[in-house]
């Protein structure tokens, strides 16, 4: 299986249908998720993760609202995204997770 390949399934949100696709390279530790709205936004996210050096790891994630996205409809897609973020990093039993 090709590392780059996009995979994705459909979510139904609070801001409507969205097709989620990830492209994961666990090798380079990137990750690129895509939201696509089935009005037309697209919300790219691309997170970066990367050792600590102290057998922890650092994870930096960037995004922008695309055009045609809401202020809150994009606040309430950011929150969850931190949201789940921060559960992952409990789940895993992390110290700490600053966003």
């Amino acid at each position: 299986m090709d590392r780059a390949a996009p995979r994705g399934l459909w979510a139904y949100t609070a801001a409507g249908e969205l097709a989620i696709e990830s492209k994961v390279d666990d090798i380079s530790g990137e990750i690129d998720l895509r939201l696509r709205h089935v009005s037309g936004w697209t919300l790219l996210i691309p997170l970066r993760v990367r050792s600590d050096g102290e057998e922890g790891v650092l994870v930096s994630i960037a995004c922008s609202q695309p055009a045609g996205l809401a202020d809150e409809r994009y606040e309430e897609l950011f929150d969850a995204l931190i949201s789940g973020l921060r559960q992952l990093a409990d789940r895993f039993q992390a110290e700490a997770v600053a966003a």
